[in-house]
Formats: structure tokens, C-alpha cells, sequence
């Protein structure tokens, strides 16, 4: 299951760079001299994508799955207006 796969209406994916030093360069590209609050204290975990998924001012568990992460949201169920899959076999959540 990838993220890209679906629509999701209302929801904002902000990726962050997995590392600080990669973040610090982003940052530095930016012209920014701090992460929005968003990423305040969200990391990778165990040197793997982490998905933490936020919806009024809380957020999950950090994950690696997909599938967890978007059950957290609530938006695998059909009413969400996703638009379908695309098939990707990527295993790329994004």
C-alpha cells in the first residue's frame, strides 16, 4: 500500500528528511533557520521511513507500516474519497 495511491481530501503530508543532518541541509536550501512545528521532536525510528499521522493537534504512535498509519487516520474506509489504486509494487509508502 502506497500513500500516493489514494486521495486523500483534507489531510497535509509533510515529508521530513530522516536524518538531522539532512535536515539541517534542507533547512540551509530553504533559507530557514528552524523545522516548521510540525517535525518538533517527530524522527526516524530504526534508520526507516516514520510516519506519524496528526489529526487535530494529536498525533500517532510513530510507524513504519502504512496500513497502521492510515488506520490511525481513519482513512482506509471507502467514504474517505479515495480515488483507487494504481497497483505500484514499489513497497514505497510514498
Amino acid at each position: 500500500m502506497c500513500i500516493r495511491d489514494r486521495y486523500y481530501p483534507d489531510r497535509l503530508f509533510a515529508l521530513r528528511p530522516p536524518t538531522e543532518d539532512g535536515l539541517d541541509a534542507w533547512l540551509e536550501t530553504l533559507g530557514r533557520a528552524d523545522a516548521p512545528p510540525i517535525w518538533a521532536g517527530r524522527e526516524a525510528r530504526d534508520d526507516e521511513p516514520t510516519l506519524y499521522v496528526c489529526r487535530d493537534r494529536t498525533c500517532s504512535p510513530p510507524t513504519h507500516d502504512v496500513a497502521d498509519a492510515l488506520e490511525w487516520l481513519g482513512a482506509n474506509a471507502d467514504a474517505s474519497g479515495s480515488s483507487g489504486t494504481t497497483g505500484d509494487e514499489s513497497g514505497s509508502p510514498f
